[in-house]
């Protein structure tokens, strides 16, 4: 038996680490780059939902004030606005990705809107929701 022979330490090699940092960033990668189209769907809804709250709130108060409202979208400010004559405007903020087309909307004294067609678009999304009033509540179909 030779005391003189150096043992030999076990360890990775240069090419085995770079190949398993590069194969724990892919895996890094992937994940985030799904959240990110996750993100955009969830901003749509988010948009959506705003919307139908808009034009649920300005029909009710058309409705209890009888007096008409104009539902508009300000491409400016990424917002949906709520005018009436005399009472002021309320807003409502949207992500600033999402385009919607289908405005203004003109909601009379009584609380009723003509049937039409709303589209939201991000950037490799769209959405349609048609809008009606039936029985006095906002029906999306």
């Amino acid at each position: 038996m030779e005391l003189s022979k150096v043992q030999r330490i076990k360890a990775f090699t240069l090419a085995e680490t770079i190949i398993i940092t590069f194969i724990v960033a892919f895996l890094a990668l992937v994940p985030a780059l799904y959240l990110r189209g996750y993100q955009e769907s969830v901003d749509l809804l988010n948009a959506k939902r705003s919307c139908r709250t808009a034009i649920n709130y300005a029909a009710r108060q058309a409705a209890l004030t009888h007096s008409i409202r104009i539902v508009e979208y300000d491409t400016n400010k990424q917002q949906i606005k709520v005018r009436s004559g005399n009472q002021g405007t309320k807003r409502y903020k949207l992500p600033d990705n999402i385009n919607i087309y289908g405005f203004p909307i003109n909601i009379s004294q009584d609380g009723n809107l003509t049937p039409r067609t709303i589209t939201f678009v991000n950037n490799n999304q769209r959405v349609k929701i048609k809008i009606q009033m039936m029985w006095g509540k906002m029906v999306d179909g």
